[in-house]
């Protein structure tokens, strides 16, 4: 992550933060926890817009032998989109997120020049049941 800032749009000034205090809880007995007063400061209940990018490199020689988007790669926009929650204090709802993946998606294959590919081009191989073909190709060329 390279360079993720406030969007333009971010509904309060930047830095602006709620304090909240409570009490850690025994999960097993769901009774709190003998001196357990903490405050915390977080981002308080908005929603506030970040943007970035998210660069990934690897290895020459490194991914699948395949002419499309790399397998590896849809693997990590697959995982990107599927984040729900950030951060701590998950258990008591903060962290709720929405990671938008915006289009084009830009790739290029060992130093080629950089393509861009749609959403749906980067998570075809999971609509054509090829991604079991690519595991396998993938563990085959871990044994060598």
């Amino acid at each position: 992550m390279d360079d993720v800032v406030p969007a333009p749009n971010a509904s309060r000034p930047a830095g602006s933060t709620l304090h909240y205090t409570r009490t850690s809880i025994d999960r097993l007995t769901g009774t709190v926890k003998e001196g357990r007063l903490f405050t915390i400061e977080a981002a308080g209940e908005t929603t506030d817009e970040f943007t970035g990018t998210i660069r990934a490199f690897h290895p020459h020689g490194s991914l699948l032998p395949v002419e499309e988007f790399p397998l590896e790669y849809s693997l990590l926009v697959c995982a990107l989109g599927s984040i729900e929650i950030l951060g701590g204090n998950k258990s008591v709802g903060m962290g709720r997120c929405l990671v938008r993946i915006e289009e084009p998606i830009t790739w290029r294959r060992d130093g080629a020049i950089q393509r861009p590919c749609s959403l749906s081009e980067t998570l075809a191989v999971f609509e054509r049941d090829e991604w079991e073909t690519y595991v396998d190709l993938y563990e085959n060329q871990a044994k060598t």
